[in-house]
């Protein structure tokens, strides 16, 4: 995990698509972008942060069915 100090973008799946959150998530590309991704609200959807493989830490903040 990431400390305080570090880039963490917010990701609200009340206010974005999970697709739009999973996009952001799979087209991290290193320099320039946040080191990490806070997703809020989460709301029990099937199939959050699938098909990572990129070098990134992911927090959910709640239940990811």
């Amino acid at each position: 995990m990431t400390g305080a100090g570090d880039n963490i973008e917010t990701l609200n799946l009340a206010q974005l698509s999970l697709r739009e959150v999973n996009e952001r998530l799979q087209s991290h590309n290193g320099p320039g972008e946040p080191g990490a991704y806070r997703v809020a609200s989460p709301g029990g959807v099937h199939a959050l942060a699938c098909g990572l493989d990129g070098d990134i830490d992911v927090e959910i903040l709640g239940h990811a069915g």
